[in-house]
């Protein structure tokens, strides 16, 4: 990941978003912008292309090309076991987008029960700590 160290939050979803990268590419540049605290840069940048300009950020989590690209990075988080520690702890909203996927646990689960259990288990693991 040392080609990403100073790519900008911004650069690195429009990447993942537009399929440029892809694997644990796109993992690795999810988490490193959730990391940084910009997970809202994953919207702006994803309302920059005509697929999704004029969305609201809930309608871009609905859209079934959207839940196939981000499913696809939480279902590898899931498998290196970072879906919750990480990614969904750092953007609890991502949660919906597991749900839709069936991936991690949250497949049973309705959206707003997918965020609700997000965030529950971060309070859980904050309040341990």
């Amino acid at each position: 990941m040392k080609e990403t160290e100073n790519e900008s939050s911004a650069t690195s979803m429009m990447r993942v978003l537009s399929g440029a990268v892809h694997g644990t590419q796109a993992t690795g540049r999810v988490l490193k912008t959730l990391k940084r605290g910009d997970s809202q840069d994953i919207f702006k940048e994803a309302k920059k292309f005509r697929r999704w300009r004029g969305m609201n950020d809930e309608q871009i989590m609905q859209d079934p090309k959207f839940q196939r690209r981000m499913g696809a990075i939480l279902k590898d988080a899931s498998q290196a076991g970072m879906l919750n520690t990480d990614f969904l702890r750092l953007s609890p909203r991502l949660a919906k987008v597991a749900a839709a996927q069936g991936i991690g646990g949250y497949g049973e689960l309705s959206a707003q029960a997918a965020v609700s259990k997000a965030v529950s288990e971060e309070r859980s693991k904050h309040i341990s700590n």
